[in-house]
């Protein structure tokens, strides 16, 4: 099964590294019950899907700018196939519509490949911070939906903006967060550990 899988996803990654681009127009299947159902009703939805299409383009084109080797195409593949799969949830959420979760993945999900891929200038200079002894290097993009990429132990993680009863905070993989408020500024890299006091390094800006 592993081997199948592997040859499916690596014919995917050549499929779609082999052309310049995707269809710059979605090819969506309207049936009733689908979630191509929602975007097709929705012109705002059909915006941020053609959107997330010409998005994903960017990362292609820049995946082979940098050279990046075969696995790491084909981890591109598979970390966007995956998020197409997951939009199927919206149909079955209770505390709000298809089209409101659909739009919040849209939103989000470019906002990502945004920060990741650097297609948008951030919104200022990296702001480096010592968290319990550790080095951490956090950076504000200018996206749709405000996100922050985390550096750590040559780990680099894009945190997304997230309800918070106080301050802002930014929820990144595995419950993991950074939290700022005022002139605090902590950062959770262990959901079974206590957050991380952070102090600014020099060059950081005034708080």
């Amino acid at each position: 099964m592993r081997l199948t899988f592997s040859f499916a996803l690596t014919a995917a990654a050549a499929l779609m590294f082999a052309q310049p681009a995707f269809a710059t127009k979605p090819l969506l299947d309207c049936e009733a019950g689908t979630v191509d159902q929602v975007l097709c009703e929705n012109t705002e939805l059909m915006a941020l899907h053609q959107r997330a299409i010409t998005t994903i383009n960017r990362v292609i084109t820049k995946a082979e700018e940098l050279k990046l080797t075969a696995p790491e195409k084909e981890q591109i593949v598979g970390d966007h196939s995956g998020w197409l799969a997951s939009r199927q949830n919206c149909l079955d959420v209770i505390d709000t519509t298809p089209k409101e979760c659909l739009m919040q993945m849209y939103t989000t999900r470019v906002a990502e490949l945004e920060a990741q891929w650097w297609l948008v200038p951030p919104t200022h200079s990296p702001e480096t911070y010592t968290c319990g002894g550790e080095t951490v290097k956090v950076t504000y993009f200018q996206t749709d939906h405000p996100v922050v990429t985390v550096e750590y132990e040559e780990l680099r993680s894009v945190f997304k903006a997230v309800p918070a009863a106080s301050g802002r905070k930014y929820e990144g993989p595995f419950g993991q967060y950074w939290w700022t408020k005022g002139s605090e500024r902590m950062f959770l890299k262990d959901i079974d550990k206590d957050p991380l006091q952070c102090t600014g390094a020099e060059g950081n800006r005034p708080l």
